[in-house]
């Protein structure tokens, strides 16, 4: 295409190596280390807490039980229609 046909390395472009790009992000991280650490120990912290009630309830779930009562508790009632006649052989 002829807008990147432009786009060539000039003279004055400087080439860095990947040490020396690393060299300087650390440079830039390390007055904020105690941060950057915090908020790491939060984040799986939080992502750890977020992770429990799913794991639990698959656990309750697993083990016949459901988190808040007896597996019986949550079932579906399934109602059975009973045909049943009085006297005069009338059902209802």
């Amino acid at each position: 295409m002829g807008f990147f046909s432009s786009l060539d390395a000039e003279k004055y472009d400087r080439t860095y190596k990947d040490s020396d790009l690393a060299r300087r992000i650390v440079g830039y991280f390390k007055p904020q280390w105690r941060r950057l650490v915090l908020i790491s120990i939060l984040t799986l912290l939080v992502a750890g807490a977020r992770g429990v009630g799913p794991a639990s309830a698959s656990e309750a779930g697993n083990a016949g039980q459901a988190p808040g009562g007896p597996e019986e508790k949550h079932r579906p009632r399934i109602r059975k229609r009973v045909r049943s006649e009085d006297d005069q052989g009338n059902l209802f």
